[in-house]
């Protein structure tokens, strides 16, 4: 059974600030900023993974890259997801007891405000919003695409494949250009089926992209195996 959508936010104060999106977007590593969004595709589809409760209603999301990223957010009523701050897993390593206070400190003395302001959505900036302006350049949305098939969940690759998509004029210009169906693209993105593998070579490259496939980079024991290490 498929678990229920959510609409998902980026917290924004009253000052206009996006404390999440400024973390993301500080992130040096392409790859790292593209898993972290397609993570967050992820929860778009009502997959929470690996997350918990921190306190004050606001929930920890794990993602497991080295050296491991924590995404903070709180639930706006049943089907919103507030993103609120983001953190490296180096700051944990570097603050292991810190508990409550390390986290608001993370969320820049933030809480009791964020907390108090979530029903306030008009604030709000939307995510999908955020994630398209950031995949307008090419190297970013390729790593975005790539990171969300590496996670297997086709839902997820969906959400991904249609923002692309959408940043390069939408559905009906990729119809023109790509000579396909409109409604069966409509279909395909929905979810209600997936794209064959020529459609999908057609949408990537009308969209300046391209399917590519890499071997795996051997385990730290098969290399020292193969090379005769012990």
């Amino acid at each position: 059974m498929e678990t229920a959508a959510l609409d998902v936010l980026v917290y924004t104060d009253a000052r206009g600030r996006q404390p999440f999106a400024e973390w993301l977007n500080g992130i040096s590593d392409v790859k790292v900023r593209a898993t972290l969004k397609a993570r967050i595709a992820r929860l778009e589809t009502g997959n929470l993974g690996d997350c918990s409760p921190v306190g004050g209603g606001i929930q920890e999301l794990r993602a497991h890259l080295s050296p491991g990223y924590r995404v903070y957010f709180a639930m706006s009523g049943e089907a919103t997801v507030v993103l609120l701050g983001g953190v490296e897993g180096r700051w944990h390593q570097a603050h292991p007891a810190a508990g409550h206070s390390g986290r608001q400190a993370v969320l820049g003395g933030r809480q009791g405000d964020t907390m108090t302001s979530m029903n306030r959505s008009r604030r709000h900036r939307p995510w999908r919003a955020v994630v398209q302006e950031s995949i307008r350049d090419p190297k970013e949305a390729a790593a975005y695409l790539n990171a969300a098939a590496e996670q297997g969940d086709s839902r997820a690759f969906l959400i991904a494949l249609k923002d692309v998509i959408d940043v390069h004029g939408g559905v009906t210009k990729l119809a023109g250009k790509t000579r396909l169906n409109r409604g069966n693209l409509y279909r395909m993105l929905s979810g209600r089926g997936f794209p064959r593998l020529d459609t999908l070579s057609r949408v990537l490259r009308a969209s300046g992209l391209a399917i590519s496939i890499a071997p795996l980079a051997p385990s730290r024991g098969k290399s020292k195996r193969a090379s005769g290490g012990v």
